[in-house]
């Protein structure tokens, strides 16, 4: 009992503090360098990809909070308020990552990633645009999904590539193109299992609008516009075959991997502790097989 308790405060630690989604930025950054540089770790920029994740997600936890005060509508906010100490300690490393990546980033890499760190800071925050009327960006229709989609892609393709114009307006389109459509689809996925609390707090998901069967043939038709885009990416690309290879498979079975996950119920009703990693650590997975079947078809 007392290993099983030990293994679940880890799991809260690891999920509540976001370090399984800054994770997943990193390997999606990590498979943008093999691909456009030739190797995984190309200078530092997924460190910064890491802590920049981090800091954001948790910003959009924390402002929330300190609006409504006391009112916490879920468990991760009642464990951010019992684990003050933590939480700020993983904002300073957050902070500290990304303040090095930023002595790093040309100007241009800086004005491509400040629109989309402004949008995932103030997207949870109520901007009161009169007396009587208080936009929020999270009450438009879907919005959230295509939101989380384009700042990935930012992060993990534009800011990488930016410097190189012509890689990324060749080659970085398809690539971007489908990392946006395989976000998106895992972001679906989230807001499927999230339904109940997003109607609570009104938050306007496409599973919302679409009905849990209208969304499941959404996943099914992304994964699917996913795999062309793949295909078309890995058709003209420049770099090694048996790399093209590898990476084709490692995103074929992820996808297919979301396909099942979106199709299963009982998949869907499980806690955020063990939902939200294997979502999220499907990008994850996606690195690790890209790396595995790298080294038998190079």
């Amino acid at each position: 009992m007392k290993q099983n308790n030990f293994f679940l405060n880890l799991l809260k630690y690891f999920v509540y503090a976001d370090l399984h989604v800054a994770t997943a930025a990193a390997a999606m950054t990590l498979i943008t360098h093999r691909l456009f540089f030739g190797e995984y770790f190309h200078g530092s920029y997924h460190l910064f990809a890491f802590g920049a994740t981090l800091f954001i997600y948790q910003l959009s936890r924390l402002l929330p909070m300190l609006i409504r005060g006391h009112v916490h509508f879920t468990r991760r906010q009642k464990w951010i308020k019992q684990n003050p100490w933590f939480v700020a300690a993983i904002n300073m490393l957050a902070l500290v990552l990304m303040g090095d990546g930023l002595f790093h980033l040309s100007t241009l890499q800086l004005w491509v990633l400040a629109p989309a760190a402004i949008l995932s800071s103030i997207y949870a925050l109520p901007i009161k645009l009169s007396r009587s009327y208080t936009f929020r960006m999270r009450e438009v229709p879907g919005f959230k999904s295509f939101l989380i989609a384009a700042v990935w892609v930012v992060a993990c393709v534009a800011v990488p590539l930016v410097n190189q114009p012509q890689a990324l307006f060749s080659i970085g389109v398809l690539h971007g193109a489908g990392l946006f459509v395989f976000v998106l689809l895992l972001a679906i996925i989230v807001d499927l299992h999230d339904v109940r609390f997003d109607k609570r707090i009104g938050t306007g998901t496409l599973p919302i609008l679409l009905g849990t069967q209208g969304t499941r043939a959404l996943v099914v038709m992304l994964v699917i516009i996913y795999a062309c885009l793949v295909a078309a990416a890995h058709h003209v690309v420049f770099y090694p075959v048996g790399l093209v290879k590898a990476v084709a498979i490692a995103q074929g079975i992820t996808a297919l991997l979301a396909v099942v996950m979106v199709l299963r119920p009982q998949f869907l009703n499980r806690n955020d502790l063990t939902f939200l990693p294997m979502v999220d650590g499907v990008m994850v997975l996606q690195l690790l097989l890209a790396v595995a079947l790298e080294k038998f078809l190079l």
